[in-house]
């Protein structure tokens, strides 16, 4: 079994299912760990995560064809990265998610998102052209016209 599909709702988010789930199994909060942070995003490539938070479950509800299960979650928020892991939902037929850890950006609420955070200030990188052997650039993948 897998999740399908994860959708961004008001106040939480859908998961689609492709097998109908276990009603009890999917209606256990502990069977979701949420987490939410953000990266900084500037010049540098990379970034540690910022400002990490368990995220908490108000409420799941599951669908009457066992298919979707809708969390509710406090305090949902707009530029920040929400990692999901599902630990012990399964199939009525018992079959576990193969790939249980899904990773959702949320970058704007339905309704009345706040502006975007500014950059955490980090020290200048010092820009450099690379140093081609032989004094030319060579194309890579393509043939070369001689």
């Amino acid at each position: 079994m897998e999740v399908k599909k994860m959708r961004f709702t008001e106040d939480g988010f859908e998961l689609t299912f492709t097998r109908p789930v276990d009603r009890k199994s999917a209606l256990r909060k502990r069977a979701y760990s949420i987490s939410n942070y953000f990266y900084n995003y500037h010049e540098a490539y990379g970034s540690e995560k910022f400002d990490e938070r368990k995220a908490k479950i108000d409420s799941t509800e599951v669908s009457d064809n066992n298919l979707v299960v809708t969390l509710r979650l406090r305090n949902l928020e707009a530029w920040r990265i929400y990692d999901l892991k599902l630990k012990g939902v399964e199939s009525i037929d018992g079959h576990e998610v193969l790939n249980p850890w899904i990773v959702y950006t949320v970058n704007r609420l339905l309704k009345e998102t706040p502006p975007a955070r500014k950059p955490i200030p980090v020290e200048a990188t010092e820009r450099r052209t690379p140093v081609v052997p032989e004094g030319g650039y060579k194309s890579v993948g393509e043939p070369m016209l001689q």
